[in-house]
């Protein structure tokens, strides 16, 4: 059972990494002019909480 936990734990902070990388370039985007639809912020910011809250529980899962 350690594997699958382990690999869904890569999968997670793979997609927080990735997740991090989009919100980053729309800030970018953003601070140099280009127009980004208004409600990308949030939801990326909303996709990393809930990601990294997914992983919280993971490890805490595991924990136990």
């Amino acid at each position: 059972m350690d594997n699958v936990i382990f690999i869904d734990e890569i999968r997670i902070r793979k997609s927080i990494e990735e997740t991090q990388e989009a919100l980053n370039q729309a800030k970018m985007l953003i601070s140099i002019g280009i127009d980004v639809p208004s409600d990308v912020i949030p939801r990326l910011e909303t996709i990393l909480s809930d990601l990294e809250q997914r992983l919280i529980d993971l490890i805490e899962a595991d924990a136990d």
